[in-house]
């Protein structure tokens, strides 16, 4: 660390910069009287202990007030101390959380020195950008829970490989493991899935039942095949794939469209851009376009999968059929399902 950048930060704590609990801070992050005098309490023994160098038991005293009341200010003395204890995925993820919320209100001087010592936290990991297709999602680094998606802010790591998990009831969680170097920033993608798309073929039970409302194809006692049949399953399949296909291209697209509207945000905020008032509009613009490209592209897969089973059902029929191995009781029942998120024909017969 710089010499002027210990200075600034010393000169930081002695001016006592985040001394002081705001009420309306502590009325909307506090859940009591008591909580808020110990939040102050731990608050001001750290910058007292920090005062005198004294950097692992001031970091003790910010936690403990971090655990209590989440503010920029004790978010940003905590990160200045884990920087001079060199723990430096803690201080950067710490000064982001200060830089990210720091008021509109607060001095120049001040958030320059969170500014430096972030640049210099920056140099000593590495940093995810994560992005998930679908909101809501628990998002784990490493096997810990660091929020929901959308996710606040980029994620600091060190050097090295790491695992980036999203999960979502009712979806297939989408797991990618990355590795990224010191200095470097990562861009992680994760697709979920609907579990019913994405269970393997044949894992459904199929019900013996006929029900009386289920419009079903008359029995075909010959050994020849049912042409009604054969139309009709040639017809959904090719559809299914098309339609598959067509929605797939179009999502990819809809990525190619967002990463570049990615790289023009870099471009114009580097890689904290979205954290700009002025670039709040645009930022929503490409978390649209990327939702879009997931949601294109997860319809398409139900539908390209359910082509091409439709078509593996009517070519094992045409076979079956012209062996002379069909059965006198071929029937077919064909149900349609349409949810918000698309669309699913689901077939159960006997050949």
């Amino acid at each position: 660390m710089s010499r002027a950048l210990h200075a600034a930060s010393l000169a930081l704590c002695a001016g006592a910069l985040f001394l002081t609990v705001s009420p309306a801070s502590a009325q909307s992050n506090a859940a009591s009287t008591g909580a808020v005098d110990a939040a102050k309490q731990a608050f001001e023994t750290g910058n007292t202990l920090a005062k005198q160098l004294k950097w692992s038991e001031a970091a003790v005293e910010y936690r403990k007030a971090w655990s209590t009341r989440k503010a920029w200010d004790i978010s940003g003395n905590l990160g200045i101390a884990e920087s001079e204890l060199k723990q430096w995925p803690e201080a950067a993820e710490h000064l982001a959380y200060g830089l990210r919320h720091f008021p509109p209100s607060g001095k120049a001087d001040h958030r320059k020195v969170l500014e430096m010592r972030m640049a210099e936290a920056r140099k000593h990991v590495g940093t995810l950008d994560i992005g998930v297709d679908r909101p809501g999602a628990e998002v784990t680094v490493d096997g810990r829970i660091v929020g929901d998606s959308p996710l606040e802010g980029e994620q600091f790591v060190a050097g090295g490989e790491h695992v980036v998990e999203a999960k979502l009831a009712g979806y297939a969680a989408d797991t990618k493991r990355v590795r990224v170097e010191v200095g470097k920033v990562e861009r992680v993608r994760l697709a979920l899935v609907e579990a019913s798309a994405a269970a393997p073929v044949g894992t459904a039970p199929v019900a013996s039942d006929r029900s009386p409302s289920t419009p079903e194809l008359p029995p075909d006692r010959h050994n020849e095949p049912n042409a009604a049949l054969l139309v009709a399953g040639g017809v959904t399949a090719a559809a299914g794939v098309a339609v598959g296909i067509g929605l797939i291209v179009a999502g990819a697209t809809k990525f190619d469209d967002a990463d570049r509207a990615r790289t023009a945000l870099e471009q114009k905020g580097g890689s904290s851009a979205c954290t700009r008032p002025e670039l709040a509009a645009e930022c929503d613009a490409y978390d649209s376009t990327y939702a879009d490209a997931g949601t294109f592209r997860n319809i398409g897969i139900a539908s390209l999968i359910g082509g091409v089973v439709v078509g593996g059902i009517t070519a094992t029929y045409w076979l079956t059929s012209r062996s002379g191995t069909a059965s006198s009781t071929t029937g077919v029942h064909a149900t349609a399902h349409v949810g918000a998120t698309g669309g699913s024909l689901s077939l159960r017969g006997s050949f």
